[in-house]
């Protein structure tokens, strides 16, 4: 996800509401942790400078935050 997320924020259209992260097992690259679900507050006016107001919105699966894992092997080019 965080690929895309770059992709998206370089060419200057990363324009979603909420960002839903997760977090690679350093150990297993198939274990993923979910860290949260933030939501966009603001984005800086410069352009591709990565700036970003966001705020962790616990009511949006809060109970699950760091003991949410998902086992998702990566395949193709995203290795």
């Amino acid at each position: 996800m965080a690929g895309l997320e770059l992709l998206a924020e370089r060419e200057g259209r990363f324009n979603r509401e909420f960002i839903f992260s997760v977090a690679q097992d350093k150990h297993d690259t198939t274990l993923w942790l979910f860290g949260g679900i933030w939501e966009v507050l603001d984005r800086g006016a410069e352009q591709q400078a990565r700036s970003y107001t966001v705020a962790l919105r616990e009511d949006l699966m809060g109970p699950f935050i760091r003991r949410l894992y998902i086992r998702h092997k990566r395949t193709g080019r995203n290795i």
